[in-house]
């Protein structure tokens, strides 16, 4: 993703129409821009206003600063949208005219082939994220040893040269050994580079360290990158490639706790590697400058306790499908951090809504006299005029029996205080509050507390939603949040971490404000 920003070439491009023009496409977010000039409008939709919802693919073949192919210089532009057209009269020809249309295309892809937005071509994704190192990290994966005696550094050499426990660049035994006279530095890496992998519903999971540099005439410099795989059980399409990225994305958004970026995302068909550039991805706008890396922050150890976290992972993937559309509200709302208002707080609350029926509670059976009462009132609101008020008190009538927000909350906040409720003390009062202040939002409804001058409230109830939103479904999906909490440090830099060390001084101040309103 970022090596291409800034981007900007010039080529040969191919509607589906298969008419063929010369345009500019340059990347910048969602800024980028495909510039394709003609003699005539390309696009003749019946109704002018179409054009801006016109989606197409649209093939090119892209020329470097001097006129020559580019190295990759096929490129399939996915889903493209017009957003506009210009026509100038050139001077010299004054009875011609050109258009310049504007295209934005949602995905690109690079390669040595040109792929269709309907092709099920691809096998496999690569991606890596801004915060893959701290995810998994290897405590012990790099290090150094040095020695204060020449007879030192030669035991500590012996020891890692029989126990095979560095790659030694195919230096002989004897150089190695020769060398120790002069008491040297020994930098290591333990050469582990098959982090994990994961069998999920949709295919194989793999981490892989990947490392580059090594000695020169300046020193030693070595640089490790954490790359993820994932290997489709079936061929899948460029837009279901990339919503196994989205909600893989989620996941890893939840155990790094804050939002992560998509660094270089590339799609895989027949072994070659397409590089990816997704248009409208949206990257972290700032940097949580405290400590992410401590093991002890991140919920689970990846590489510490990797039976755990493959397990979990295996798990949360599982669901997905039927989890999809609340986990995606979370992370949307989630990905915001420290930027809190009420229209965060309407979604962390809406999210638990769209949670599949198997997420919470069932629905009551009603007694014979209120299902009689409810049949009755049907009928007798359903023979008046449609109106606002009809139709509310008709919704209101179908909602009998079924779990309000409120009580879908308690049930999901259930499934942390049965394990750990000794930290969180009258919970169910925040989520109940947390629910009457986006009541207040949404529907106008009284409430006791004047949020306009405790903004620190919204913020309180819109991270104890987002908490038990994510918790309790990792916990779901097997998290032991008993033995995390048992080591967690109180300093955590994790948002559910920060949560659990601030939760009773944040409960007695609502406490407290709620007291003096009655």
């Amino acid at each position: 993703m970022i090596d291409y920003e800034g981007f900007r070439k010039v080529g040969k491009f191919t509607l589906n129409s298969g008419v063929e023009v010369f345009g500019e496409l340059s990347l910048n977010g969602m800024a980028t821009t495909l510039k394709l000039y003609s003699d005539s409008l390309l696009i003749h939709p019946t109704d002018p206003l179409k054009q801006y919802n016109y989606s197409s693919d649209i093939f090119g073949i892209l020329y470097d600063d001097i006129g020559v192919v580019y190295d990759q210089s096929k490129v399939s532009l996915i889903k493209c949208i017009n957003t506009g057209s210009t026509g100038s009269d050139p001077v010299h020809k004054p009875n011609d005219k050109y258009f310049c249309e504007i295209f934005f295309p949602y995905i690109i892809l690079f390669g040595n082939q040109h792929i269709l937005s309907s092709d099920r071509i691809i096998s496999g994704i690569n991606f890596t994220t801004d915060d893959a190192q701290d995810i998994f990290y290897e405590p012990y994966a790099f290090g150094s040893i040095n020695s204060s005696t020449v007879e030192e550094a030669k035991a500590k050499f012996d020891q890692l040269i029989e126990q095979d426990a560095l790659i030694l660049g195919g230096f002989e035994r004897k150089r190695i050994k020769a060398k120790a006279e002069i008491l040297p530095y020994l930098f290591y890496y333990n050469g582990n580079k098959e982090l994990l992998t994961v069998d999920t519903v949709f295919g194989k999971i793999f981490i892989k360290r990947w490392i580059t540099g090594g000695p020169s005439k300046k020193g030693i410099h070595i640089d490790s990158n954490i790359n993820i795989y994932v290997t489709f059980n079936e061929n899948k399409s460029t837009k279901e490639a990339i919503e196994t990225l989205r909600y893989l994305m989620v996941f890893f958004d939840i155990i790094a706790g804050r939002k992560q970026s998509v660094l270089k995302f590339k799609v895989i068909v027949n072994d070659y590697h397409f590089d990816v550039y997704l248009c409208d991805e949206q990257r972290r706008q700032f940097e949580n400058t405290q400590n992410v890396n401590q093991l002890s922050n991140l919920p689970i150890q990846a590489t510490e306790k990797s039976d755990e976290f493959s397990q979990i992972l295996q798990s949360w993937v599982e669901r997905h499908e039927e989890w999809r559309n609340a986990r995606f509200r979370f992370s949307t709302s989630f990905d915001h951090q420290n930027s809190y208002n009420n229209d965060r707080l309407i979604a962390a609350a809406n999210m638990f809504d769209i949670l599949p029926v198997s997420a919470c509670p069932q629905t009551d059976t009603l007694s014979s006299d209120l299902e009689e009462a409810r049949c009755n009132a049907r009928k007798m609101f359903n023979k008046l005029p449609v109106s606002p008020e009809r139709d509310s008190i008709l919704n209101a009538l179908g909602r009998i029996g079924k779990p309000s927000l409120k009580r879908k909350i308690r049930y999901r906040a259930k499934l942390i205080t049965d394990l750990v409720g000794e930290h969180f003390p009258e919970i169910e009062l925040v989520l109940d509050q947390a629910v009457d202040c986006r009541n207040y939002y949404v529907h106008g409804t009284e409430t006791k507390i004047d949020y306009s001058k405790n903004t620190g409230q919204i913020v309180f109830f819109t991270d104890t939603l987002e908490f038990v939103f994510a918790v309790s479904d990792l916990i779901e999906s097997g998290w032991n949040i008993t033995a995390w909490m048992n080591n967690y440090p109180a300093c955590s830099s994790h948002p559910f971490g920060r949560y659990i060390y601030s939760y009773r001084e944040r409960l007695e101040a609502l406490k407290k404000l709620l007291a003096k309103k009655v």
